[in-house]
């Protein structure tokens, strides 16, 4: 169950308004989860935190790493089980920021804030973990990559804050939260064996889609069949 973190620890990970941000590929993130190791390692288990720590990605970084939606993002969002764990993950960060010659919050917790308020996250952690997509692995630190349903439909809740809409336009690159969305779609309904998914199922997810319109629903769906020639929803 994924334990509250307000009364557990203090973020202390505010994003610095005035650092400008730099785009990160794949490369440079991997290179900055091996410095955490490197770092992780070098301090071995403290208070309440069991090596190997693990954590849980988010948002534009699972689509660089996973999705392959993305060329670049500016922030690696995560969030860990507990408290401790963020807090060694945090001090591993400030501590090799020397190195890496990266922003300041090239990798963020502010994701937390979100989870903290909101009972309905309380699987989240555990689901992504179960879900077993590895992006980075070492003896004191693994990365997984959220629960894509999460992905999904948090993609679709920043379109509909947006007011996006869609069109589909002869060259133009896909904008990059639909991108992602129909992406985590396509592997939802390939570990489904292909079967469609229907809209009463999305609603459920995390709390979030019953928040969603249908005309949001409506849009996926046609991105979708843009992209793959045949239908992914049930509307």
């Amino acid at each position: 169950m994924l334990k509250r973190f307000k009364s557990r620890w203090s973020l202390q990970d505010a994003p610095v308004g005035s650092e400008p941000r730099q785009d990160l590929a794949a490369a440079d993130v991997t290179r900055g989860f091996k410095l955490l190791a490197r770092h992780l390692r070098s301090e071995g288990n403290g208070a309440g935190v069991s090596q190997p720590v693990r954590i849980v990605v988010a948002g534009d970084v699972v689509g660089l790493l996973l999705l392959n939606t993305r060329a670049a993002t500016a922030t690696a969002d995560f969030f860990a089980r507990t408290g401790e764990d963020l807090r060694a993950v945090l001090g591993a960060k400030r501590a090799v920021l020397n190195d890496l010659r990266m922003h300041s919050n090239w990798l963020s917790a502010q994701i937390v804030h979100d989870l903290d308020h909101d009972p309905r996250f309380d699987s989240l952690y555990n689901e992504s973990v179960a879900q077993n997509v590895v992006l980075f692995s070492s003896d004191v630190l693994v990365v997984y990559a959220v629960d894509l349903r999460y992905q999904l439909i948090a993609m679709l809740q920043r379109l509909q804050d947006r007011e996006y809409v869609y069109e589909l336009a002869e060259g133009a690159p896909m904008d990059p939260q639909l991108a992602d969305a129909v992406a985590a779609l396509h592997v939802l309904i390939q570990r489904r064996k292909g079967a469609l998914i229907g809209l009463k199922e999305l609603k459920s997810w995390y709390g979030l889609g019953e928040k969603l319109e249908l005309t949001t629903f409506s849009m996926l769906s046609t991105a979708y069949v843009d992209i793959h020639d045949t239908d992914g929803l049930v509307l």
